[in-house]
């Protein structure tokens, strides 16, 4: 759940963003764990404009088992016509979340610091050299 945050998360609100279907149904597993409950979140969208809202919006609401209700604002940018992203790229918000937002920047943290300690085991040592 850190390592997807790190990688995929804002800094500064409790917003993911990423277009792998997949990776955004995962992060939202980790988010159950933790006890963000379902009606807490919201999606949002960034998506060219040469894409179907409503289709992009039913496909991610129904892949990720949420309701049309909790889809939000789009970000529309212009076409270039070399598209990788099907259905956009997905921003999962969660309101109310900065007790879990500051959760998982102190899970990060962590393993920040443990990762700045060097290798541990002669196994580590042994694959650092």
């Amino acid at each position: 759940m850190a390592g997807l945050y790190w990688g995929e998360g804002t800094k500064k609100a409790f917003d993911f963003i990423n277009g792998d279907p997949d990776l955004v149904q995962s992060y939202l597993h980790g988010l159950y764990v933790i006890g963000v409950k379902k009606k807490d979140i919201k999606l949002n969208f960034r998506i060219f404009s040469d894409m179907d809202r409503n289709k992009i919006a039913r496909f991610w609401s129904d892949y990720l088992g949420l309701e049309m209700s909790q889809v939000g604002w789009f970000e529309i940018v212009q076409s270039t016509g070399k598209r990788k992203l099907t259905h956009g790229m997905c921003r999962v918000h969660v309101a109310k979340g900065g007790s879990y937002f500051k959760l998982i920047m102190s899970m990060i943290d962590f393993i920040k610091s443990e990762n700045s300690k060097g290798p541990r085991s002669s196994m580590d040592r042994i694959a650092h050299s």
